[in-house]
């Protein structure tokens, strides 16, 4: 994000609600004579975004090295190093937004949000594993024309009204779902997948439902997009992300305008550029849904955790288990809206939401 013009800026809100517990544990000094006042840096205080520039002539980055801070007491100006790391490879993201899927059990809503990447040099073997997988399983329709969109293969009602998949019964959906999972585990260690996870009780005013459920959806994605980049710059990955499109009134395919605003708004911060470690992270893609396989691997993968909850929820005995994905980096909330982290083979229910 190079430039942001001062409007848009005004217009933006700061979604994070957390920080790592890293940052917590730092400190700063004011080295002002008669002061030296001791004090957490303002990590979510909004604030101009600092990333890298380009400068207008020559090539190369201005990297971020410190942000000046303001004492508390003094007002004296206070210096943050920022951690700088090299760039040694990119991965790319891709992301399945499942805010259309909100499901209701009694005032609760659950939302659940995947992305899925591999190293740049692998994801070509990814992505054409993913079209051999269609392949197989409709030999005579070009992998690429048609969408692997789970909502629509495992609902029975669905599928009779699709002329790809009206011939399938429950035995025939049952061994692709086996199938994917097994492709899935079949992928290397660079195969990465996040997953975040918010349930929350809505309002019983109607005129805050829509406010709570943009608060939600915008903090849910603010926070796995920087818990990605966190991951990938430690290691001096780049991350790149790609998310479905939308279309407009006129069906354009445009950019989803709330991601886009939350991912400008990520940026309003000091936890940004202290996670981005001085490595460039470009703006979001957007691209005609599922038009790269591992859209369709995030489509699958958010489906399965969203039915794996919403069964459990329900008190239903579970038919699709995130177990058979492998290790999956899960970010959730506890009961206190807490953030909680784990690297699981398993979905972590209890550790999110205990007995409930």
């Amino acid at each position: 994000m190079d430039f942001l013009p001062k409007k848009r800026y005004e217009q933006l809100g700061q979604a994070l609600r957390h920080i790592p517990e890293e940052l917590s544990n730092i400190w700063l000094q004011c080295s002002a004579p008669c002061c030296g006042f001791v004090f957490k840096p303002p990590w979510l205080e909004k604030r101009p975004p600092l990333a890298p520039v380009k400068p207008n002539v020559g090539s190369g980055r201005w990297i971020p090295i410190t942000a000046t801070l303001k004492c508390p007491l003094c007002k004296s100006d206070v210096s943050l190093e920022l951690p700088v790391e090299k760039q040694r490879a990119r991965y790319d993201w891709f992301g399945d937004e499942a805010f259309q899927d909100f499901r209701p059990s009694g005032n609760e809503y659950l939302l659940t949000y995947s992305l899925v990447g591999a190293n740049r040099v692998r994801l070509p073997g990814v992505e054409e594993a993913v079209r051999e997988f269609k392949a197989t399983f409709l030999p005579s329709t070009p992998p690429d024309s048609w969408r692997l969109h789970m909502t629509k293969i495992w609902s029975g009602n669905k599928r009779e009204k699709d002329p790809l998949f009206k011939e399938w019964d429950a035995a025939d959906v049952q061994q692709f779902v086996n199938r994917f999972f097994d492709l899935i585990r079949s992928f290397d260690e660079s195969f990465r997948i996040f997953n975040v996870s918010a349930l929350y009780r809505q309002s019983t005013r109607k005129q805050r439902r829509l406010a709570e459920r943009r608060e939600v959806r915008h903090e849910a994605y603010s926070l796995l997009l920087l818990t990605v980049i966190d991951a990938s710059t430690k290691n001096g990955v780049q991350p790149h992300f790609v998310f479905d499109s939308e279309k407009d009134r006129e069906g354009t395919q445009v950019v989803h305008e709330w991601a886009q605003r939350a991912y400008e708004g990520s940026h309003l911060n000091l936890v940004f550029p202290y996670l981005a470690r001085g490595i460039e992270i470009p703006e979001p893609t957007f691209v005609t849904p599922a038009s790269r396989p591992c859209l369709e691997v995030a489509d699958f993968v958010s489906f399965v955790v969203r039915r794996y909850c919403f069964r459990r929820l329900k008190g239903q005995s579970v038919d699709l288990d995130p177990k058979q994905l492998g290790n999956v980096h899960y970010i959730g909330f506890d009961s206190a809206g807490d953030v909680l982290t784990t690297d699981s083979t398993s979905y972590p229910w209890e550790f999110f939401y205990g007995n409930l």
